[in-house]
Parts: C-alpha cells; structure tokens; sequence
C-alpha cells in the first residue's frame, strides 16, 4: 500500500509541475506583474510553515498513536506516512498554493496567502502539541 502511496504523490507531483510548465509556455508569467514583495514574504511565510509542516508529518511514523487526519494528505500518504510521500506530497502544496497565488489578483492574493499562512500554521502549533517534530 505504502508503495502505492508514494506513486500516487509523484504522479500529483508529475501533473502540478506539467500544468505550471503549460502555463509558463502559455504565455503565463510565473511571477506576475503586479506581485510585490510583500506577497513575497507571505509566500516565503507560508512555504516555510509547509516544510515544519512536512517535517512533522514525516514524524508521525516515529509514534504510534498518531495518525494523519487531515483528509486531503491521509487520501495520498495513509495513516502514517513515509518521509519521501511526505516530501513529496507536500512540494507540491507549495507549488500549487503559489500557483493559486500567482493567478489571483493582488486584494485576493493577499487574502489567500494570509488564509493559507493561519491555517497551517494553526496545523503545526497543532502537531507540535501532539509532541510531532522535525521527522527529516
């Protein structure tokens, strides 16, 4: 099953990477003009929530009693993880979420950036109670 796991992460990988190289040759510019540096800096606040994220995810399989409960991740890593799905799995969030962002107009992109940065962010606070660290 694990296997099967890691496969699919890749293939959502595959696809996410196919669909902003599409884009990218679709005339679409990977940084939009209208970006500025303080969607930088939420999109550096975010992607650096994702990798604690991932490391704690990657921890889950040190511990027994825990198990992945967010739907979305349990649905492509199972109930405990490997370090390379997890790596994976969660190199493509980052990708998709700046895809997300790029695409958004700025009073939007800012509303989503700051949306994605509190919930994860409530994520690992969460996972950090639970005693999950850096798994990596």
């Amino acid at each position: 099953m694990d296997e099967t796991l890691n496969l699919m992460a890749w293939i959502v990988v595959a696809l996410i990477l196919t669909t902003l190289s599409n884009c990218a040759s679709a005339e679409l510019r990977l940084v939009p003009d209208d970006w500025t540096k303080e969607d930088t800096r939420r999109q550096w606040a975010y992607t650096t929530i994702v990798i604690l994220d991932a490391g704690q995810t990657a921890d889950i399989q040190n511990h027994d009693g825990i198990r992945e409960v967010s739907p979305a991740a349990n649905a492509f890593l199972g109930d405990q993880p490997s370090t390379g799905a997890t790596a994976a799995y969660f190199a493509g969030s980052a990708l998709l979420n700046y895809a997300v962002s790029a695409m958004l107009k700025p009073k939007h992109r800012a509303w989503w950036q700051r949306s994605t940065i509190a919930i994860n962010g409530a994520v690992v606070a969460n996972n950090y109670q639970l005693g999950l660290r850096w798994g990596f």
